[in-house]
């Protein structure tokens, strides 16, 4: 497996991961490192019985996996790392249920940016700091597309190495650059 980019490819696996509460596993994971149900649950301030379930599922996905076992007073524990650094939706167009759970994944993101937007707004965070979010409609020619893609990879790039560093205030950033419509060719 390529350790760097995990591709959720089964209507299963796609669901499966992209469960809001699973989404956050996984995030916490990526941005705090490997850690225990416990762990997890006391970051995530949820009961640890209610995140039992949820490893589980995603460790059978294979979005997670146990990298190690640690004490906890008189027993083992497993500790939970990410499979992989980054995931991507590997929808098959042929499949109708793999593509109906690649569109309900896109639903399960925007939740947690709307969360998290909503949580910003509450605690203070972003006033007077500007716009939080854009939205643009435009004609693209596949070159503008494939442009945006890697300005999109830069971006990406960018934020892998701000979160290496782990300096400054966390920033969640989402996006979405998704065809419309018919090409136009005049």
């Amino acid at each position: 497996m390529n350790r760097r980019l995990l591709v959720l490819k089964s209507p299963w696996q796609i669901r499966t991961v992209m469960h809001p509460l699973r989404l956050e596993i996984v995030e916490c994971l990526q941005s705090e490192g490997p850690d225990s149900i416990a762990g997890l649950s006391a970051k995530l301030d949820r009961p640890a019985n209610a995140l039992t379930y949820h490893v589980r599922l995603l460790e059978k996905a294979g979005a997670i996996v146990a990298r190690s076992k640690r004490r906890r007073g008189r027993r083992l524990e497993a500790v939970y790392d990410v499979a992989s650094p980054r995931l991507a939706i590997g929808a098959d167009p042929r499949v109708p249920a793999s593509m109906r759970a690649a569109a309900s994944s896109s639903t399960a993101v925007c939740r947690m940016a709307d969360r998290e937007i909503r949580h910003a707004l509450e605690a203070g965070l972003v006033a007077g700091g500007g716009p939080i979010g854009q939205r643009h409609k435009a004609w693209l020619t596949e070159a503008d597309a494939a442009a945006v893609q890697r300005k999109l990879a830069s971006i990406e790039r960018l934020l892998i190495a701000a979160h290496r560093r782990k300096k400054g205030r966390p920033y969640a950033f989402t996006a979405f650059l998704v065809p419309l419509g018919k090409e136009r060719t005049t």
